[in-house]
């Protein structure tokens, strides 16, 4: 009788230790399919759709960024991967060679069609958010120009994926997005660059999000120190006449070197003195400076189609300081002028 008791307890005790391991196996199964944006392995269903389509860019690159998320709130999620080479370091060595864009609907995996691929640097990625509107958007951040740093934003609306600001930096320079009040939603950006043609430029523009648009706010330029000789008086001129920024610095340096309250209503060739002035800093020689005895000089380009351009201009030095007094245009292109 007392074998019987024992046997039936040891019984009971095995069919419970085996129902334990059977949920066990059971959780480590479902485990494995869990869409986590923390572990990118094979037990990932999204590592998993890669390696199956792309097994060389699994095996030829590491993770640099991989997050699941509903971005655009359709109750179907979405996965960013990111694969490429990752500077821990640096992050502007690290250098992004493929990023896909995933989409499971009903179990199914997807890859979506989008042009993030078709930049020639690619050295960030992320989602973000932006203020007052609920929907994600993705973040990239590319090279270009040696070291400038250009800011994309994408849109997803289905399963179209388009642009909603592409902006890079005039020369040297960088765009990022700003979160004034540090609440985890961006509510603009800025563009940052440095320039040199006759002159050195550097450009700060911030642009602010209103109405679900970035918008220019302002504009702030700060410009090499004001010119000590007639010839680097007249290339400042002209750099600031030709110049396509408005700002605030601009005009007053404007009224500072030239005194003529006439100047500015000229017709200006912005093309032609831009072109001369990109080809200057390569090669001084392009705009031939040429200063009389009794303070009037010309200003000559010549273009590549041997178009002629050439300026005017009477000075004079007051205050220790030379000023433009009378700018004439002489000839405009084709045109020969005598005003």
């Amino acid at each position: 009788m007392k074998f019987s008791v024992v046997f039936r307890i040891a019984v009971i005790i095995l069919i419970v230790q085996l129902v334990s391991c059977t949920k066990e196996k059971k959780e480590v199964k479902v485990n494995k399919e869990i869409e986590s944006d923390t572990i990118f392995n094979s037990g990932n269903p999204y590592y998993a759709f890669i390696l199956k389509s792309n097994p060389d860019i699994i095996k030829d690159n590491e993770l640099v960024y991989f997050k699941v998320e509903d971005i655009d709130l359709d109750g179907k999620q979405e996965a960013i991967v990111a694969l490429g080479k990752l500077d821990k370091e640096d992050e502007n060595n690290t250098e992004i060679n493929q990023i896909f864009l995933l989409r499971k609907d009903n179990g199914i995996i997807k890859k979506l069609n989008t042009n993030f691929n078709d930049f020639t640097i690619i050295n960030e990625v992320e989602l973000v958010s932006l203020k007052g509107i609920k929907q994600k958007f993705i973040r990239l951040s590319i090279i270009e120009r040696g070291s400038s740093h250009g800011l994309v934003l994408f849109e997803l609306n289905g399963d179209k994926v388009k642009e909603f600001l592409s902006s890079t930096p005039v020369g040297e320079g960088s765009c990022y997005l700003i979160d004034k009040n540090n609440d985890g939603e961006y509510d603009g950006y800025v563009k940052f660059f440095f320039f040199t043609d006759a002159v050195h430029y550097e450009v700060e523009e911030a642009y602010v999000l209103k109405d679900k648009k970035f918008k220019l706010s302002q504009t702030h330029v700060k410009i090499s120190d004001y010119p000590k000789t007639i010839e680097d008086l007249l290339l400042q001129y002209i750099s600031l006449r030709s110049l396509e920024i408005k700002s605030s610095e601009i005009s007053e340096r404007l009224e500072q070197v030239c005194i003529d309250q006439d100047a500015l209503a000229i017709k200006w060739n912005v093309d032609a003195w831009e072109m001369g002035l990109l080809e200057y800093f390569d090669d001084p020689d392009t705009l031939k400076v040429q200063i009389q005895d009794d303070n009037t000089a010309t200003v000559t380009y010549i273009d590549d189609n041997k178009k002629t351009y050439q300026c005017q201009f009477e000075v004079a030095k007051t205050a220790d300081k030379w000023q433009i007094t009378k700018v004439t245009i002489t000839k405009n292109g084709d045109e020969e002028l005598n005003k």
